[in-house]
């Protein structure tokens, strides 16, 4: 058959401009529709799309729900970063028998090397939508018309519903024997053979039953897999869903939905393809505001983000954002040099005010909730407590402490440091200065002796305070800090008690008696707390602080499992695993107090970035190793070398049976640990606390305190609400 070319197919000769991906929406100077990804032989990944012109001021507009798409554009990139615009490929007119309309197109490389233009358009004679094909030897054309006919027209499938309005939104694919295939329709979807020139038909049209089909399929073959991804009818507006079957002409199993309505669109339309190592979905919303014109259903923009399929071959439900593929990146330097803090939730996609929002949400749902850990007591005391143990400890009270500090709430602070100093902080006796680490709801203690991360906490919240407040509104901060580690430094193993910090290793004590001088817990390490105790501590120490943040960062490279990114919960100086009597009793497994690790060097690269290289590469490490457990199905208990514990290791909660877990708490911790990373599983860790939720288990297991605190802590992390408080002088 001949070519029929005419002058207005030259557009696509057009000069080329630039510009780099920033997010969703993908092209920001035009409003696009449809979007139809292609990868080229010659390596690029080529985007074809719809020019939405729906202006009430120009000729075409039909009303708010109205369309004017009058043109098709290409797009194309190679790195996903970088993208070229190659301006119009070709015009709906450049067809002889077309009057208008660049409804949905698709471009697909040919077995001839040639590439083949699939377009939805307005046939004049006979009036009705129809299917047209174009050809061209590059992928971003000029494209002409390949046969002087429209391929699809109205009187070949009366058989849908639809009448004149049938046939548009081609998709094509060619299978793996070299048929190619094509897919269209409205409310009805047809599916014909194509004779492998491209342009003709090759028998029957044959209608495939889709469940809740509306328009706009994507037909693809994936792993021996077919696909049919469409425009699915939701409540109210379109969403997309998608069906599998081993053999195309079917039968086909309805998947489910993929992802929701668009972002105010009535229309949403897939495009799926796998580039370079990851699969895309690309789509289309109207969030784009431009030259004073504001979101309309006819003034769509391109939108796309990275989908992700299951070992079976389904598809992971794809959630729509803002910051679509743009990665998340770990920042160059910390905070004490930039002030500077990331809120990854803005990057993810995640609206500001939802995120502020959503702080909020937790922080009262941990303090003020009717599943709450705060309660205030004696006018002007407050205490958080472990409820399903039924106690009050220095790791909550110091955890809350530093929550309040963050969140600039003097009230909460005051009235839970009055508790502890009333309750649990020895004001003399060998334990002078420190707190006594477990304490009944009425203050009794249940034991005399510290835990070193309450300390650790305290001294650091306190510092901070002074910087926030100052020291003359009630309580010396500065002072109340000095006092604790002028406390330790004067013990000297006398009546088994010691300094807090091993100063021969220069490292947290598990506790600082006879027993837990010895060894050490891995998440009781925050290197960065020390620089801040060097720098406002004030206590003549500076220099020794400095070199416990070395040696803390030191000690975790030796602590860490080298390939799964696993932590011991107790661990020696050297960072081998603590026996007891020849054996480690479970305390060599990455459990409770081990989730704290990631969130813990998170915080000291986003605060310091010293030990930078190494850090990225173990949140890397950790990351993928959950990941490879399944994002929603990894448990909260492991051996170091990522094997699942014995019956007899597993450690119990507050008295409930054995049962490993999917914890809230790790979920935090796992997110927070985002700030160090940059690959694209990352999101699915952010997406993954921005969708817990702290609610008791199917055998009514429920930890407020632990898991609720974590969750707070990371929400703050990853939102950038947890920073240096720097003096205000």
């Amino acid at each position: 058959m001949s070519f029929i070319i005419t002058a207005a197919c030259l557009v696509g000769c057009g000069p080329k401009n630039t510009f780099v991906y920033e997010g969703n929406p993908l092209v920001r100077d035009k409003y696009t529709a449809d979007p139809a990804p292609m990868v080229a032989s010659d390596g690029r990944l080529y985007l074809f799309c719809g020019h939405d012109e729906c202006f009430e001021d120009r000729p075409g507009y039909e009303g708010k729900y109205g369309f004017n798409i009058t043109e098709w554009l290409c797009y194309s990139t190679e790195d996903m970063n970088t993208w070229t615009d190659h301006g119009v490929v070709m015009k709906p007119t450049d067809f002889t028998w077309s009057i208008g309309e660049a409804w949905a197109s698709q471009a697909i490389e040919g077995p001839d090397g040639k590439f083949y233009f699939y377009v939805s358009t307005q046939c004049g004679d006979p009036n009705c939508k129809a299917i047209g094909v174009a050809v061209s030897d590059k992928p971003e054309g000029p494209y002409v018309d390949a046969i002087g006919e429209p391929l699809i027209v109205d009187s070949m499938t009366d058989n849908g519903p639809r009448g004149w309005w049938n046939d548009f939104d081609p998709t094509v694919m060619i299978d793996d024997d070299g048929t190619p295939w094509m897919s269209w329709g409205n409310g009805t979807c047809f599916l014909v053979k194509l004779k492998k020139n491209m342009i003709e038909v090759d028998g029957d049209i044959i209608v495939l039953p889709m469940e809740n089909y509306v328009e706009g399929p994507w037909l693809y073959k994936r792993d021996g897999h077919y696909y049919n991804v469409y425009a699915s009818m939701g409540h109210p507006l379109e969403t997309i869903s998608y069906a599998m079957a081993d053999n195309i002409e079917g039968p086909w199993t309805f998947m489910g939905e993929l992802t929701g309505m668009a972002e105010d669109s009535f229309t949403i339309h897939p495009g799926i393809i796998d580039y370079k190592g990851k699969s895309y979905l690309f789509y289309h919303n109207s969030t784009l505001s431009l030259d004073g014109y504001g979101p309309a259903t006819g003034r769509r923009s391109v939108c796309v983000d990275e989908l992700f399929y299951n070992p079976d071959g389904t598809i992971r439900p794809v959630i729509q954002t803002r910051a679509g593929i743009k990665q998340l990146l770990p920042a160059e330097d910390g905070a004490f040099k930039t002030r500077k803090y990331r809120n990854v939730f803005v990057e993810a996609g995640y609206a500001p005010e939802a995120v502020d929002a959503k702080v909020n949400d937790v922080f009262n749902e941990v303090f003020f909730g009717p599943d709450k850990v705060f309660f205030e007591v004696e006018d002007s005391l407050a205490y958080i407590s472990d409820i399903k143990n039924q106690d009050v400890r220095t790791e909550g009270m110091s955890y809350g402490m530093m929550i309040a500090v963050q969140m600039d709430r003097k009230d909460i602070f005051d009235k839970l440091f009055r508790w502890c100093r009333k309750y649990m902080q020895h004001s003399d006796g060998p334990y002078e200065g420190y707190f006594a680490w477990s304490c009944k709801v009425d203050g009794t203690r249940n034991a005399q002796g510290p835990a070193s991360d309450g300390e650790l906490y305290y001294v650091t919240s306190l510092l901070f305070a002074s910087n926030r407040w100052g020291d003359d509104t009630g309580i010396n901060y500065k002072a109340e800090a000095q006092h604790i580690l002028d406390c330790a430094f004067a013990k000297d193993g006398s009546n088994g008690i010691n300094n807090f910090i091993n100063t021969e290793h220069k490292l947290i004590t598990f506790t600082p008696d006879k027993f837990g001088y010895t060894f050490t817990d891995p998440s009781y390490h925050i290197p960065v707390f020390y620089e801040i105790w060097a720098k406002w501590a004030d206590d003549g120490r500076a220099e020794f602080w400095k070199e416990c943040a070395a040696a803390s960062r030191e000690y975790l490279h030796k602590a860490i499992h080298p390939e799964t990114g696993l932590n011991p919960d107790m661990s020696n100086y050297d960072g081998s695993i603590r026996m007891f009597r020849g054996s480690h009793f479970g305390t060599g497994n990455f459990r409770y107090d081990s989730w704290r690790v990631p969130m813990n060097i998170a915080l000291d690269y986003s605060w310091s970035c010293t030990d930078k290289e190494w850090q990225r590469t173990y949140g890397q490490k950790v990351q993928n190793f959950f990941y490879s457990q399944g994002i929603n199905d990894f448990v909260d208990q492991y051996r170091v070398d990522g094997t699942l514990p014995s019956e007899d290791e597993i450690l119990p909660a507050g008295g409930w049976t054995k049962v490993l877990r999917h914890s809230v708490g790790l979920v935090s911790s796992l997110a927070a640990a985002t700030l160090l990373t940059d690959h694209s599983i990352n999101k699915e860790f952010v997406d993954a606390l921005w969708n817990s939720r702290n609610v008791p288990y199917e055998d009514g297991y429920f930890d407020a305190y632990y898991d609720g605190l974590l969750r707070l802590f990371a929400f703050m992390h990853l939102s950038g609400k947890y920073q240096i408080i720097f003096p205000e002088s």
